[in-house]
C-alpha cells in the first residue's frame, strides 16, 4: 500500500502531511513523557528528602533532650555532694537512691537511652542500666579524661559498659585531670536507634532506614536483608567526610536497585539515611511512560487507519482513473477504472467507464466503416484501371487478327493471358515491386508489338527495394499513359525507364519516358489535379487514382510529382516516406 501510495503525487502529498504531523507529535509525546517522568521522579525523591529532613529534626530533638537532661543534672545537690566527698566517706545507699532517681528521669525522655555518671575523683560509675561499680573492678577498663573529650559531640563510640561494642554516645561535663565534678555519658544502643527510626521505615517505597557515623559504622534493622558492609562502602563513610547532608547515590544489590538519601543530624557526627526501592518510586514513571506509549500507539494506529482509508477511497481510485486515462490516450479502450468507491470519485469512474465503452464502440464502428469505404474505393479504382487496359489490348488483338498476323496475335494472346493470370493473384490490393515490374514488362511487350519495335525499356532497381509492397497496377498505370499517348504521334524510337532507390529518408519510384510529352498548360493542370485529389471525389482518374492508392498504403505524406523530361518526354516521381519497416522492404 505504501509503495502504491508513494507512486502517485497525491499519495506522496498525503504521506508527507502524515509524516509532518506524526513525527513531531511522536517526538513531542516521547519528550513530554520523559520530562514528566523525570519531573515526577524528582518530586517523589524530593518528598522523601522532606520526610527524611523532618525525621532528622525529630531525631535531633530527642538527642538534644537527652543531652539537656544530663546538663540539668550536673547541678544536682546530691551529685555535687558525692563529688566533693572522700572515698572513705562514701555512702552506697545514697548512690543507689541517686541511681533510682536517674532512671526515673531517663525513662521520661522521648527516646530510651542509658546514662552513666562517672565520678573521676571517687572512681565510681552510676549507670541507669548497669550496677554501681568502681572503675577497674569486675574487669572493666578504667575511664580517662580523653574518653570524655572524644565524646563531647554525639557520635559512634565504644560503650562505657562494654568497650567491645559501639553505640551512639555523648559526654557532658567539664573535663580536667584534677577535677572532681561528675561526667555524664549518654548512650543509645543500635537496637534503640533502629526502634527510634522504625516509624520512618513504615512509609511506602522505603526499603530500609539507617544511622551512619563517620567511623563507617552503620546501624539498621537486620531484617532488611541488605548488605550493610557494601552499603557503607557505597556511601564512602569515613572520619574525613565533611558532611553527610543531602547525599543521593545509587545502590544495587542483586537484581534490585535503590536510591540512597542521607541527612546530617545537626550537632552530631552522624547522619540518618533511607533506601528507596527504585521499583516502587519508579512505578509512576513507568505508568506515565506506558500510558504515553499507549497513546502514541493509538495515534499511530488511527493515523495508519486513516491513511489506509484515504488510500482506498481517494488515492487508489484516482490512480485508477489516471491509468485508465493514460490507456485511453494510447488508444487502448479495453481497461476500465474499477473500484468500489461510493462517492464522487466512484461516480467519475463510472462516467469514465461509460465514456470509454462508448468511444470504443464508436471507434470500432468508424474503423469498420473506413475499411468498407477503403475496400469500395479500391475496387472502384481498380475497376477504372482494368477495363481501360483491357480495351486497348482487345483492340490491338483485333488488329492483328484482321491483318492475319497470326503469330503476333498468338503472342499477344499469351502475353495477355499471363498478364491477367498475375493480375488475378494480386487480390489483396498490393503487390511486391518486382511483381508490378513484371506487369510493366508484359505491357511493354504488348505495346512493342503495336508500335513495331519503336519502344525500348530499361529499369534500375535497388535490390532491397524489389520486395517493397506497392498498390497493384499503379506503375502500370503510369507506364500505360506513356505507352498509350506518349508514342502515338512520335517518329523514331521512344524509351521507358523505371528507377527505384532510397534518397534522404524517402523511397523514390521514378518513371521517365522520351515520348511526346505534354504542353506546359496541360502539365500545370495535371499538377493541380494531383493537389486536389480526394478519395471522395466524383471524377477520379489516372494519376489521381495512383496517388490515392499510395496514400492509402503509405500515409498522407506520400506525394507524386510530374515534370518535363529533357529534351522531350515526361517524368513521374512517386515519393514514399522511408520508415525502415520490414513490410516496406
Amino acid at each position: 500500500m505504501i509503495r502504491k501510495c508513494y507512486r502517485t503525487r497525491i499519495g506522496r502529498a498525503m504521506m508527507m502531511v502524515f509524516l509532518a504531523l506524526i513525527v513531531p507529535l511522536v517526538v513531542l509525546g516521547v519528550f513530554m513523557a520523559t520530562t514528566s517522568a523525570s519531573t515526577i521522579r524528582s518530586e517523589i525523591v524530593q518528598n522523601y528528602n522532606n520526610l527524611l529532613h523532618m525525621s532528622s529534626n525529630q531525631f535531633t530533638e530527642r538527642l538534644m533532650d537527652a543531652r539537656q537532661l544530663a546538663i540539668s543534672l550536673t547541678v544536682d545537690d546530691d551529685l555535687n555532694s558525692f563529688c566533693i566527698s572522700s572515698d572513705s566517706r562514701r555512702d552506697l545507699f545514697r548512690y543507689w537512691l541517686f541511681q533510682d532517681r536517674l532512671r526515673s528521669y531517663a525513662s521520661q525522655r522521648m527516646m530510651e537511652n542509658r546514662i552513666s555518671v562517672w565520678l573521676p575523683r571517687q572512681g565510681w560509675v552510676i549507670s541507669t542500666h548497669d550496677s554501681i561499680y568502681r572503675v577497674g573492678e569486675s574487669e572493666r577498663p578504667a575511664l580517662t579524661s580523653a574518653d570524655a573529650l572524644e565524646r563531647a559531640v554525639w557520635g559512634v563510640h565504644p560503650s562505657v559498659a562494654d568497650p567491645e561494642k559501639t553505640c551512639l554516645s555523648l559526654s557532658v561535663g567539664y573535663v580536667h585531670e584534677q577535677q572532681s565534678n561528675a561526667i555524664f555519658f549518654i548512650e543509645i544502643t543500635p537496637g534503640e536507634i533502629c526502634e527510634a527510626l522504625a516509624p520512618l521505615d513504615d512509609s511506602d517505597g522505603i526499603a530500609g532506614v539507617f544511622l551512619a557515623g563517620r567511623d563507617g559504622a552503620l546501624y539498621m534493622e537486620d531484617s532488611s536483608g541488605l548488605d550493610q558492609r557494601a552499603l557503607a562502602e557505597t556511601l564512602a563513610l569515613s572520619p574525613e567526610a565533611e558532611d553527610f547532608n543531602h547525599i543521593q547515590t545509587g545502590y544495587r544489590q542483586g537484581e534490585r536497585r535503590y536510591t540512597v538519601l542521607t541527612e546530617s543530624l545537626p550537632g552530631t557526627e552522624c547522619a540518618i539515611g533511607i533506601l528507596l526501592d527504585d521499583g516502587v518510586i519508579s512505578w509512576p514513571n513507568r505508568s506515565i511512560l506506558d500510558w504515553s506509549l499507549a497513546e502514541i500507539f493509538v495515534f499511530v494506529a488511527v493515523a495508519v487507519a486513516y491513511m489506509y482509508i484515504a488510500y482506498r477511497q481517494i488515492v487508489r481510485p484516482i490512480d485508477g482513473v489516471r491509468q485508465a486515462m493514460q490507456r485511453v490516450g494510447r488508444g487502448d479502450f479495453s481497461g476500465c477504472a474499477v473500484s468500489d468507491s461510493r462517492n464522487e470519485i466512484g461516480d467519475i469512474e463510472a462516467a469514465l467507464n461509460q465514456m470509454t465503452a462508448r468511444l470504443q464502440t464508436l471507434i470500432q464502428q468508424k474503423y469498420i466503416d473506413e475499411m468498407n469505404l477503403a475496400q469500395t474505393q479500391l475496387k472502384f479504382l481498380r475497376a477504372q484501371i482494368n477495363p481501360h487496359f483491357l480495351y486497348n489490348c482487345l483492340f490491338t488483338l483485333y488488329t492483328f487478327i484482321k491483318n492475319e498476323d497470326l503469330d503476333n496475335a498468338a503472342d499477344l494472346a499469351v502475353y495477355l493471358g499471363q498478364y491477367y493470370q498475375i493480375n488475378t493473384r494480386a487480390d489483396s490490393g498490393d503487390v511486391a515491386l518486382y511483381q508490378e515490374l513484371e506487369h510493366v514488362r508484359l505491357l511493354v511487350k504488348i505495346q512493342s508489338m503495336r508500335f513495331s519495335g519503336r519502344l525500348r525499356y530499361d529499369e534500375e532497381i535497388d535490390e532491397p527495394l524489389r520486395m517493397l509492397r506497392i498498390p497493384s497496377l499503379t506503375l502500370l498505370t503510369v507506364a500505360e499513359n506513356f505507352l498509350t499517348h506518349g508514342i502515338k504521334n512520335l517518329r523514331g524510337t521512344a524509351e521507358l525507364r523505371i528507377t527505384a532507390r532510397r534518397e534522404d529518408g524517402w523511397i523514390l519510384l521514378r518513371v521517365a519516358d522520351t515520348g511526346t510529352g505534354v504542353e506546359p498548360e496541360q502539365l500545370e493542370q495535371m499538377r493541380s489535379a494531383l493537389d486536389a485529389a480526394q478519395a471522395d471525389g466524383a471524377n477520379i482518374r489516372g494519376l489521381q487514382n495512383v496517388l490515392l492508392r499510395f496514400r492509402m498504403l503509405f500515409g498522407p505524406e506520400t506525394a507524386i510529382t510530374v515534370a518535363a523530361n529533357e529534351p522531350q518526354g515526361l517524368i513521374v516521381e512517386i515519393h514514399i516516406p522511408d520508415k525502415g519497416e520490414t513490410e516496406n522492404v
